[in-house]
């Protein structure tokens, strides 16, 4: 009797191991199939998401009908447009509009910065802009207006471009610092809409537009 009482306890001890490691040998597959399945996906779609908009945005910046010169309030709603074409799962939302400007500003030519490798202008003699409007998407710059199609992280943006800002006293111009310029970041979900082609033409639109909105500090913001 002792015998076979063994002989039994032996089996179930072995038919228990036998569970024990099946289900133990099951646990690990299935985690490491989620670890293959599941991560890589996600980081390979959020790679392949900035890829794809550094390929339509090359694409983009070589189409004359997206870029107008001295409207780049509007270039950044055509930009943006042609973006979501090619990527519909694009929202406005996903985007800021970043006006920089003067802090005093107050009409074209009075108050601005002095601009250069741009579209216009390349390394050669500066510009004067009374302010400039760009896309940001996750901390990256999208700008029709400079003079070649790259994408910048923002600690990069202003490096080469905004030389200084300016106030002109009846044509006399005074140059100041580019820690004195200021931006707007507004919302993209206000801003990118097809029918919001907001012409800029006097003082009261560019109060209008920017009203509710808190200026920054340009350099700050850049280097955040």
């Amino acid at each position: 009797m002792s015998s076979l009482t063994s002989n039994s306890a032996s089996r179930a001890q072995k038919v228990t191991f036998r569970v024990t490691f099946f289900f133990l040998i099951t646990f690990l597959l299935s985690s490491t199939l989620k670890a293959d399945l599941v991560c890589p996906q996600a980081l390979v779609s959020e790679t392949h998401s900035l890829a794809s908009l550094k390929r339509v945005f090359n694409e983009a910046w070589y189409k004359k009908d997206l870029f107008c010169k001295s409207k780049c309030h509007e270039n950044v709603i055509s930009l943006f447009l042609a973006l979501k074409n090619e990527i519909p799962e694009l929202k406005a939302e996903d985007f800021k509009v970043l006006f920089i400007t003067h802090p005093k500003q107050r009409g074209y030519f009075i108050t601005g910065f002095e601009v250069q490798d741009t579209r216009e202008n390349s390394r050669n003699s500066p510009l004067s802009w009374g302010y400039h409007v760009v896309l940001e998407y996750e901390g990256h710059i999208f700008d029709l207006s400079r003079a070649r199609p790259l994408i910048y992280q923002k600690s990069e943006y202003l490096s080469g471009f905004i030389i200084n800002s300016f106030t002109d006293f009846a044509f006399f111009k005074r140059r100041d610092a580019v820690s004195d310029l200021v931006l707007y970041s507004i919302s993209g979900e206000n801003y990118l809409q097809p029918d919001f082609h907001f012409r800029i033409r006097t003082i009261g639109q560019i109060d209008e537009l920017l009203r509710g909105y808190t200026p920054i500090e340009l350099l700050s913001y850049m280097n955040e």
